[in-house]
């Protein structure tokens, strides 16, 4: 009896990651469509269940709902777990490790500027001008990788540093310009 359950486990265990496997190669939206047509089957398959929904549906709406409506909700509900099921198999390892490349980019970005800024504001502090207040960007980048945000974010962040670089390029005169933009290449 044990080993027949074992073995029945198994076999479903290899039928269901092969049917994964399937869903990674196909294109992402015939995979989502796939999706909502097993949950689909599968609500027609477990009859008990949708009696069930039926139940709690009409209970929790008494007459509002017609027969048809709770039919519909049930099986749009099934469809979407379905969907919901395939999307979270689509999600690969490798995404993880390009979100990974991505980060290591930015933080290699992240530190190719700030030595720039460096160079840049030792250059403006001996001309006399007032240097860019930049010298935490190291840490509130560091802060932002650790807390997963969002690569548009960071990207973001970046940008409005650009920006200020921009800004002090244009107040400063073309000679001056000239030194630092020597030092920043």
């Amino acid at each position: 009896m044990i080993l027949r359950k074992k073995t029945r486990h198994l076999l479903e265990f290899y039928a269901v990651w092969l049917l994964a496997a399937f869903i990674r190669l196909l294109p992402a939206r015939l995979a989502i469509r796939l999706g909502r047509f097993l949950g689909a089957v599968t609500g027609r398959l477990i009859k008990e269940r949708m009696r069930l929904g039926h139940e709690n549906l009409k209970r929790a709406f008494g007459d509002q709902l017609s027969h048809e409506e709770r039919c519909r909700i049930l099986r749009s509900l099934m469809e979407l777990l379905g969907e919901a099921l395939v999307e979270s198999i689509i999600v690969m390892p490798e995404d993880v490790e390009i979100k990974e490349r991505q980060i290591n980019q930015l933080q290699d970005e992240a530190q190719s500027l700030t030595d720039k800024l460096d160079a840049a504001n030792a250059r403006l502090s001996e001309l006399g001008e007032e240097p860019m207040i930049v010298s935490q960007m190291p840490r509130i980048m560091a802060a932002m990788l650790t807390e997963n945000r969002d690569v548009q974010q960071i990207n973001d962040t970046f940008g409005g540093l650009r920006r200020k670089i921009d800004r002090v390029e244009t107040e400063l005169t073309e000679g001056q310009i000239a030194d630092i933009n020597v030092i920043i290449k």
